[in-house]
């Protein structure tokens, strides 16, 4: 209790100032991005974070319980969750906007510059380094890469690959196709929102946090009280039900289950840096992030085909845009076959884009003169079934990891209660 009110007044005051540091940080951000401002900004943030950290720690200093750590941790989570939700929400946003800029011949640097006012993100930041660099003359490629700017494949194409015009006689079928792609564009954002929304992160988030904490709870018991526990019973000779070397073999196991969790969580997180073959190994992980890398090359493809370019100038473009190396490999090797003479489809699935069930697919649907439209429908179906993929995963994953964990807890609670029902019996 000594320690309560000054640990907890020093939280309260490193709140304030990061707080304070965050909204003059905010502010710089709202006006042009220059070097000197760009520089500043990045030291006023890494202080306001350091500012974030002393006030957890100050908080659990001054409330050393599990519980303030549980509540501590789930409300990072719940913060973590929401920010990305946000931040993919606003790439998703910005995406479209840039699209619809590249087709009304709008300029992309002042619709960057309002765009960054009203993103709530560090994606506000992206967007005004981003058209900096416009305005200083780069690159759009450079631009794109230099300020981390989350744009996919597929916007950046439409920069590269102009909409070819169409003459006043085709007018109607112009509108109707028009017409289609919005249709099918609205239909893919809208079950992307429904699948982004769902509550399967938070769930994943929870259940990881639920399996941590229970073995940081578990750890603390074995320094704390187990310890002390396993001299009483020893210095008074009483013989107890569950021996602590059980225990042992079970701290033992959960220490391997939480490093391999914590492992396969590492991979997750540096998975677009790690070769094709090992990301493709990594569970669940992998085979999610494969798809969603095939869904931008599918999609920039689909653009390209559908403004008359050729699949190889397409391909050349994608393999310079692509954020991703496993993608930019990809793209070359299926540009290589194209420039030898191979039918795209071959060439895709030799290049490990698509399967040979999608070969056929696409072949037909080439030779019908459908070949965009097949492409859009390819992204779409590879999009579902990963939804569907994870919403099966976790209707598993939840039940089996609260009861694996239940049961973990309850064998220490277990162990700690018949400890004291020995020590009382004895005593009487």
């Amino acid at each position: 209790m000594d320690r309560f009110l000054p640990f907890l007044s020093s939280a309260f005051v490193l709140c304030l100032l990061a707080g304070t540091l965050r909204s003059i940080r905010m502010n710089l951000q709202q006006s042009p991005m220059s070097s000197p401002r760009r520089i500043s900004i990045i030291s006023i943030e890494t202080v306001e974070w350091l500012l974030w950290a002393l006030t957890l720690i100050a908080i659990t200093i001054a409330a050393p319980h599990p519980v303030t750590v549980i509540l501590l941790i789930m409300l990072l989570a719940s913060i973590t969750t929401a920010t990305k939700l946000r931040y993919q929400e606003e790439t998703r946003s910005l995406n479209r906007w840039i699209q619809m800029a590249t087709r009304s011949r709008t300029s992309i640097i002042r619709l960057s510059e309002n765009l960054a006012s009203g993103f709530h993100s560090r994606l506000g930041k992206q967007t005004r380094v981003f058209a900096s660099r416009l305005q200083s003359g780069e690159p759009i490629v450079n631009a794109t890469r230099r300020s981390r700017l989350p744009l996919d494949a597929d916007t950046v194409t439409s920069f590269l690959i102009p909409t070819t015009d169409v003459p006043q006689t085709h007018y109607a079928s112009s509108l109707a196709a028009h017409l289609a792609s919005n249709r099918r564009t609205t239909e893919t954002h809208v079950n992307q929102i429904e699948s982004r929304l769902s509550p399967i992160p938070q769930q994943f988030i929870y259940v990881v946090a639920t399996i941590l904490l229970a073995w940081v709870f578990c750890r603390a018991m074995h320094f704390t009280m187990l310890a002390m526990l396993g001299e009483l019973l020893r210095e008074f000779a009483v013989r107890s039900r569950f021996e602590i070397e059980q225990l042992d073999t079970i701290k033992l196991i959960s220490d391997v289950v939480v490093a391999g969790l914590v492992s396969w969580l590492l991979l997750a997180l540096i998975i677009r840096w790690l070769p094709g073959w090992m990301a493709r190994r990594v569970p669940w992980f992998g085979d999610q992030a494969l798809t969603r890398w095939r869904c931008d090359i599918l999609r920039c493809l689909a653009r390209g085909i559908r403004a008359r370019q050729p699949a190889s100038e397409t391909l050349q473009i994608a393999s310079q845009t692509m954020r991703v190396r496993w993608a930019r490999r990809v793209c070359h090797r299926a540009y290589d076959n194209v420039e030898k003479g191979v039918n795209l489809p071959t060439a895709l699935q030799r290049s490990n884009l698509i399967s040979s069930s999608e070969n056929s697919w696409l072949s037909v649907a080439e030779a019908n003169g459908n070949l965009p439209d097949a492409l859009d429908q390819l992204v779409e179906n590879l999009q579902r079934r990963q939804a569907i993929k994870w919403r099966l995963r976790m209707s598993w994953l939840v039940p089996t990891a609260t009861v694996a964990v239940g049961a973990f807890v309850l064998v220490y609670a277990m162990f700690m209660f018949d400890v004291l029902s020995t020590f009382i019996r004895t005593m009487t």
